[in-house]
Order: structure tokens, then C-alpha cells, then sequence
């Protein structure tokens, strides 16, 4: 950001140029992961191989980050089997949230998961059937993927220059405000572009 600056100011654009800087999303630290994959392999939902691949099954997984979806044939009902599976990760408080399909729906997440577990602060999902449930890092690193309410994930939104008004506080924006904000600050005003307003009281 700062060469990007220096470059605006060398060019003598610095008193009619609006900066925005905005992040996609917050992280959460991770030190240890969690691999569910090894309970549901142990109860024969799926298969594996010597090294932890996962070779088949009657269900299937995608491990992302904060988030471990699973997903089985809407001809089938495998969810007491799955709740029975994943019964270590309740027992040792390692689960923050399990959404059911309804909830996944209502959030507009992944639609054709039957399930989806969150992970706690602290802790990743991985893809890996080997070794322990559970294991741990030599260093703390991020992550994301938990449910978008955590405030940990809360993403950033800073806006100065020559249109936009000092030290107003926006508390907390939507996303889809963000993109129309930016487009006004450049002279365009498209009232079909996206489903919310620019945030106008940034603004001189």
C-alpha cells in the first residue's frame, strides 16, 4: 500500500484520488487440525488408503479451513450413522456449530451439503484420513471458511481522500455496499449495479 501511495503522490494525483482499502474476509488462528475424515473412515462411511487418501465411500467430504461439509445421495438417510461417527469431536468440545441442510440453506451456503460442522477458535479441518483425530502445529497460522457471524472474520473497510468526509464511524457495512460506494466515488452512479446503495454518508 505504501509503494502504491508514494506512486499516487509522484504523480502528483494524491489531492484527487479516493483510496479504499478493504479486506475479504477476517481470519481465525489455527494451531491444530482436526480430521474428521479418520471417525468417519473407523465407521465404514468411507474408504481409505495406507496413506490417508480417501478412495470411496457412501459419502463424500470437502475440508475448508473452518468448515468440513459432507455430502451423501438424497435417496439415503445417513445422518444418525454420521452423528454417530462424528460422536468424539462432540464429546471433546471440538465442534463450535453443526449446521443441518436446512440451515446451510437459510445461510445460502453450500446447497448440496446434507451437513456442515464449524471449527472452534484454535483449530482447522483437514481432508487427511491418517494418523490421530487430532494434531498439532509448531506455529499458529490463519484461517478461514467458519461461519460468516464470527466476529473474528469481520473484514475491514477504510476510505479517505479529497470526496470523503473525516472520521465518520460506519460501524458494520455489507459487502454488497462496498462496490457501489466505490463506483460513485469514480463519478458513476448505476442504480442496477448490485442490491444496495452506496454508503453515502462517507461523502462531503
Amino acid at each position: 500500500m505504501g509503494e502504491l501511495l508514494a506512486a499516487d503522490q509522484a504523480a502528483g494525483l494524491a489531492g484527487s484520488t479516493d483510496v479504499f482499502i478493504v479486506s475479504d474476509h477476517g481470519f481465525l488462528p489455527a494451531d491444530a487440525e482436526l480430521k474428521p475424515n479418520v471417525l468417519l473412515v473407523k465407521a465404514g462411511l468411507l474408504s481409505a488408503d495406507e496413506k490417508g487418501e480417501i478412495t470411496g465411500g457412501r459419502i463424500d467430504t470437502v475440508a475448508d479451513g473452518g468448515a468440513f461439509f459432507i455430502y451423501w445421495p438424497n435417496s439415503e438417510d445417513l445422518r444418525s450413522q454420521v452423528n454417530d461417527a462424528l460422536k468424539p469431536l462432540r464429546d471433546q468440545g471440538l465442534l463450535w456449530a453443526v449446521l443441518d441442510r436446512a440451515a446451510l440453506r437459510e445461510l445460502g451456503a453450500e446447497p448440496a451439503a446434507q451437513m456442515a460442522l464449524d471449527a472452534p477458535a484454535g483449530y482447522a479441518f483437514g481432508r487427511s484420513a491418517a494418523g490421530d483425530l487430532l494434531s498439532r502445529g509448531k506455529s499458529t497460522s490463519g484461517t478461514h471458511g467458519h461461519l460468516p457471524f464470527r466476529r473474528e472474520l469481520e473484514a475491514s473497510f477504510i476510505a479517505w481522500g479529497p470526496d470523503i468526509k473525516a472520521g465518520v464511524d460506519l460501524h458494520t457495512i455489507r459487502m454488497t455496499e462496498i462496490a457501489p460506494t466505490v463506483l460513485k466515488a469514480m463519478g458513476i452512479n448505476d442504480p442496477k449495479f448490485g442490491d444496495q446503495p452506496p454508503l453515502n454518508d462517507i461523502f462531503k
